[in-house]
């Protein structure tokens, strides 16, 4: 089933590769509903879909998802913490949950809405995360510590 998703991923700028993964999108173009194993990875995403956006804490625990037809989903995954130091919030409330980003940052839910639906670049998102992260105090160390090379 997996072969039937239409998914790509885009980089983040050289400023923000400390922070953010990926900008990712998966589109079902079917008519059928798909399930997808989705997997721990120690990040949270930002996800756009089909105009909802919510925040997806650390998985605890592998999740299938049934993605329906003509579902369409834009993401950003940060990596370890940076999510947490960008938002000041403890991400560890959040694992195994996916909660309406606007409960958190109504400007970062209406920023991100504004991106996708007006077919912003990525480089509008890489200019906004990079001024959001821009004056927050980061522990690079931390950050380092759980950023490790994986196979």
């Amino acid at each position: 089933m997996l072969q039937k998703i239409i998914a790509s991923h885009t980089l983040p700028s050289d400023a923000l590769k400390n922070y953010i993964n990926k900008y990712w999108v998966s589109y079902n173009p079917t008519d059928e509903y798909l399930d997808v194993p989705i997997v721990p990875d120690g990040c949270s995403d930002i996800i756009w879909k089909n105009g909802d956006v919510f925040l997806s804490g650390l998985m605890e625990s592998t999740h299938v998802i049934s993605i329906a037809p003509k579902d369409r989903y834009f993401g950003i995954q940060f990596k370890p913490f940076a999510l947490a130091m960008l938002l000041d919030v403890n991400m560890s409330h959040n694992n195994d949950k996916s909660i309406p980003l606007v409960e958190i940052s109504r400007e970062l839910e209406q920023t991100i809405i504004k991106c996708i639906e007006n077919d912003a670049s990525h480089e509008k998102l890489n200019d906004y995360f990079e001024f959001l992260y821009k004056d927050k105090k980061v522990d690079m160390s931390l950050l380092h510590a759980v950023n490790v090379k994986r196979l």
